[in-house]
């Protein structure tokens, strides 16, 4: 059996939305990378891949069509701010219409990521052993996408 495939997306470590939230934008990426490594480390397959709204639900359908995902985890920056309600609804809905199969996960942070794919998919010890090979290799190399999105400059 191949380790289980895992798309974990939400908003970039930069959107405008966050830093109202308390979090800086560092602490953020570092904390959506180390989510990605605890995923790889534990045996599944994992990328992540952050969009903004702002990019349009094109670019995430893409990226869900390119493999068949067993889950897929939408960040609490996503479904945490009720001026992006919108955005989460494409995100689900896009999910359920081209990849029906796939299993839709919410986590609180970044930091329980592994426990929310924990909890819906199993992962076998040959898993774990083959995607700490790769982790090994590359770490999390080619495995975290932030969107192409730039915060807003300060207005003076």
């Amino acid at each position: 059996m191949a380790p289980q495939k895992v798309f974990f997306t939400g908003l970039p470590y930069n959107h405008h939305t966050l830093p109202g939230w308390g979090w800086p934008p560092e602490r953020v990426k570092t904390g959506l990378e180390n989510a990605v490594s605890m995923l790889l480390k534990e045996g599944y397959d994992a990328i992540g891949y952050f969009v903004a709204p702002e990019q349009g639900i094109s670019v995430f359908q893409d990226k869900l069509l390119e493999v068949k995902w067993d889950a897929v985890i939408i960040g609490w920056g996503v479904r945490g701010n009720p001026k992006l309600t919108y955005w989460l609804e494409d995100m689900i809905n896009c999910i359920r219409e081209k990849s029906p199969e796939t299993k839709i996960l919410f986590n609180w942070d970044p930091e329980s990521t592994l426990d929310t794919v924990r909890r819906n998919i199993p992962v076998q010890e040959a898993d774990k052993v083959a995607m700490n090979e790769v982790f090994d290799k590359t770490g999390i190399e080619g495995r975290i996408t932030f969107g192409k999105y730039d915060m807003p400059s300060e207005t003076v």
